[in-house]
């Protein structure tokens, strides 16, 4: 079923009793539930729009996370790439602008290619030539994989990694990985304490998780993390040695990484 601005009220009234009482599973609406519509027992919301205010995609989200006790959870699909420029849903801060009542600014318009006759932008036929333009489709294929709420994990797949020293003025200095796709581009990074300046504990724990790397060159001996040579010997590696071989490290096929706060934590390696 499907409402939108032209369905009459009655019968538009009558579509949203029917679907409340759960006489169909699914309610098309063309921008006219996306504010004020209340019905708690919706648990899923596919958005095949974009749009660029936070209010407005906050409020699309809202008809579906009211508590209800026929649910325990709401499936939210976004086609629009939506949660991709705003973040998780959770973290977004709405903000309303306000406009100056009156003040009108001059309407969006395109040329013809083929006669340069000046059109609206939403014209779909060239008054002056027929020209038809292409109706362009303002939404993915697929749902994205962005996070819907900041507690969300989300798995990357990694081509490469780049293993570098981290210097912060008045802390320790840190051993820094990023995580590359296959663009190149950080998807993620992760920090190891390993300075002798550092928390022990935060220290002892990098040394594990570097020694315990899918056929990491590093061996871990006491307090000492060591590089394990090709002849079977252990080299003692200063804060240095340990950023320089870091980068030979073999990079996971997948990551799993989730949101807290401003910052991405890496919560789960997988290799080949």
């Amino acid at each position: 079923m499907c409402v939108d601005g032209e369905t009459p009220d009655a019968q538009r009234d009558g579509i949203l009793a029917a679907f409340r009482g759960r006489q169909f599973k699914y309610l098309l609406n063309v921008g006219v539930l996306t504010t004020g519509y209340d019905n708690p027992g919706i648990d899923a919301i596919v958005l095949l729009r974009p749009t660029r205010s936070p209010g407005l995609l906050l409020q699309i989200a809202g008809r579906g996370l009211r508590l209800d006790p026929r649910k325990s959870n709401c499936l939210f699909l976004d086609y629009g790439g939506n949660l991709a420029f705003f973040g998780p849903l959770d973290t977004i801060e709405d903000t309303i602008t306000v406009k100056e009542k009156g003040r009108k600014g001059a309407a969006p318009t395109k040329v013809c290619p083929q006669c340069d006759t000046v059109l609206h932008a939403s014209a779909t036929v060239c008054s002056t030539c027929g020209k038809e333009f292409p109706r362009k489709v303002k939404h993915e294929e697929e749902a994205a994989s962005d996070a819907v709420t900041s507690d969300t994990p989300i798995k990357h797949a990694v081509s490469s990694l780049q293993a570098r020293l981290h210097k912060k003025p008045g802390k320790p200095e840190t051993l820094r990985i990023d995580y590359l796709n296959e663009l190149g581009m950080p998807i993620a990074s992760e920090w190891f304490s390993l300075s002798p300046g550092a928390n022990l504990y935060a220290v002892n724990k990098s040394q594990r998780a570097l020694a315990d790397w899918w056929m990491s060159p590093f061996r871990k001996v006491g307090d000492t993390l060591y590089l394990y040579t090709g002849t079977g010997d252990l080299q003692k590696l200063d804060m240095l040695g340990i950023v320089e071989h870091a980068g030979r490290l073999i990079p996971p096929r997948m990551i799993t990484t989730i949101r807290d706060g401003k910052f991405v934590s890496v919560i789960a390696k997988e290799f080949a």
